[in-house]
């Protein structure tokens, strides 16, 4: 999305060199400012850390994005359970390897895209846990997850 409204500005603008220089001095004029070395282009390129690299990103989009905080910054990518990591670099890594085979531009994919992942996503850790999606959801907010 973020790319998207960049390539609009620039051909408004003359270049995307000069959209991206007045993002910067004014992010009101995209919907949500990422900085630079968050940009997916960029976090794709780690080969080391990813956990913490990715955990760091999000926390400073959010940062840079009031709307953003509590929503996309709550979750810790090298977190740890019994003195493991919950979910290795390898695999955040594969993940990232299959979403970056599709376009999610803003005239790419449905309005409530994320809406609708989160509610699959929902569903399939409810399963996975024996409980419904909406005991699931209860549960988790209860905790604060």
């Amino acid at each position: 999305m973020y790319e998207d409204e960049i390539k609009k500005l620039a051909s408004e603008f003359g270049n995307e060199e000069i959209a991206r220089k007045l993002v910067e001095k004014d992010r009101k004029l995209v919907r949500f400012y990422i900085p630079e070395e968050c940009l997916w282009k960029n976090i794709r390129k780690i080969t080391t850390g990813l956990g913490e690299k990715l955990t760091e990103a999000l926390r400073k989009i959010a940062k840079e994005n009031p709307k953003l905080q509590g929503v996309i910054d709550i979750v810790d990518f090298n977190a740890t359970q019994a003195g493991q990591r919950i979910i290795s670099d390898e695999s955040i890594h594969r993940l990232m390897q299959s979403l970056s085979k599709y376009r999610l531009g803003l005239d790419d994919v449905e309005p409530d895209i994320l809406g609708r992942a989160y509610e699959c996503l929902l569903r399939k850790f409810a399963e996975d846990s024996g409980q419904s999606a909406g005991e699931f959801y209860r549960k988790k907010k209860l905790k604060g997850l």
